[in-house]
């Protein structure tokens, strides 16, 4: 969305685990990561796996520099921070999955401004899941 109006985007997912999105001159990259620092596989372009104790490592460019952007993760409003925007529009942010975060379908949304001042928000569907029983199992066993 700019300034609260619905735009064209286009979502891919490239080799099964990064979704890129693209929309009026602002693309983003998300990789999520398990607790054991893996990629994990991205099932569609409408949805995000992430993991208790894993990552989301998010990338974006074409912001206005020297911005923020702010990101959320909904349907209880948590504030997961702020990055900071560089001088060439990109911003780069590596976000842990707290265990506090409750299992089930969410919206991660990531705010920031474009080039000409409109406010920039793109939402995406995301699943928290919790950590595998089989990585619990050998982390006890360590």
């Amino acid at each position: 969305m700019i300034d609260g109006k619905r735009v064209s985007e286009n979502i891919q997912v490239i080799n099964s685990i990064q979704l890129v999105t693209q929309s009026q001159g602002i693309q983003l990259q998300i990789v999520s990561r398990a607790s054991d620092a893996k990629a994990l596989n991205i099932p569609s372009t409408t949805g995000l796996i992430l993991e208790h104790d894993g990552r989301a490592e998010i990338a974006g460019a074409g912001f206005k520099e020297q911005t923020t952007v702010k990101i959320w993760l909904f349907s209880t409003p948590t504030y997961l921070g702020e990055f900071p925007v560089d001088t060439n529009g990109g911003f780069n942010a590596a976000l842990t999955v707290i265990n506090t975060l409750p299992v089930g379908q969410h919206t991660l949304q990531i705010n920031g401004i474009t080039p000409d001042n409109k406010i920039f928000s793109q939402s995406l569907p995301v699943i928290i899941q919790a950590k595998t029983a089989a990585k619990i199992l050998k982390k006890r066993a360590k």
